[in-house]
């Protein structure tokens, strides 16, 4: 599916941390089959985070999105 996507911009906005994310390999299956897509991927960055509720988490990451 992503060959059909070559030549184009890809925006993956995910609620995990970028190291390992989906964003990731399609990051690295972009670059082996020279598919030429613009990424922009939003994740968290690898930072260590509290532990607790998803919603109390979210809170605390509040301005994720405004990077």
């Amino acid at each position: 599916m992503l060959k059909k996507l070559k030549n184009t911009k890809l925006i993956i906005v995910e609620e995990v941390m970028k190291i390992g994310s989906l964003a990731s390999l399609i990051m690295q299956y972009n670059y082996e089959y020279n598919l030429n897509l613009e990424i922009v991927s939003y994740g968290i960055d690898d930072i260590f985070l509290d532990c607790g509720k998803r919603e109390e988490i979210k809170k605390l990451q509040i301005n994720f999105f405004e990077k």
